[in-house]
């Protein structure tokens, strides 16, 4: 059983106020009396006599029992909002990552696309670039490589980017160009370029047999 006296009293029955126990205590007695819940330590609680408490009168509580179910809403709507947001995100960051990933596929394809075109072509050109051939119908001689690359600085790109010239300058050997080098703009124009000059030179020299020079099919 619970006494009080003085500072003690005031201390003991706001206590048991908060903790909703028992809403009001009086000093003296034994005997305990429930009140209206939700009692609210505030000043004035107890009167001026240490020995007398005075109820609390809970004025604000239909107001609070009003506006919790409001506050419930809006936390539930901030958090629906927060997991749009969020998820919403993470369509986002999937999105992106498709995207790198095809982007990724793509680029991994036209390089190999480039290297097998880099390839072909190196190896076509793996000729003496002195080799003379001679010409049709005519009891003369001509550079199968000068006259089908016929501009100096075409064949210096070819040297740079295509073809390896052997150390006594007899033999054009393929150039292993690196993934950085199979990037580069100089290289591809070089390639497509050179390409299109060797169909060129074939379909205005049709009686040339460039099969064992250039790889070239001979027509049927």
């Amino acid at each position: 059983m619970l006494h009080g006296i003085g500072a003690e009293s005031h201390t003991v029955a706001t206590a048991l106020c908060v903790l909703g126990a028992a809403p009001w205590y009086a000093h003296g007695t034994s005997k305990h009396v429930l009140v209206a819940p939700f009692c609210t330590l505030l000043p004035g609680v107890l009167g001026q006599n240490s020995d007398t408490l005075v109820p609390f009168q809970p004025a604000n509580v239909p107001a609070l029992l009003l506006a919790l179910p409001i506050i419930s809403i809006l936390i539930a709507s901030y958090a629906l909002l927060v997991a749009r947001r969020t998820e919403s995100y993470a369509q986002i960051q999937v999105q992106l990552m498709r995207e790198q990933a095809k982007k990724s596929e793509e680029q991994e394809r036209e390089e190999r696309q480039w290297a097998e075109r880099h390839e072909r072509l190196a190896t076509r050109l793996s000729i003496n670039p002195n080799m003379v051939t001679a010409a049709p119908g005519a009891n003369s001689h001509f550079c199968l490589y000068s006259d089908v690359f016929r501009d100096p600085q075409f064949r210096s790109k070819l040297e740079t980017y295509v073809v390896d010239l052997n150390a006594s300058r007899t033999e054009f050997r393929p150039h292993k160009a690196t993934p950085h080098e199979l990037r580069l703009q100089g290289l591809r124009d070089t390639v497509a370029d050179a390409e299109q000059l060797i169909d060129k030179y074939v379909k205005e020299n049709p009686k040339i047999q460039l099969l064992y020079y250039l790889g070239v099919e001979p027509r049927v």
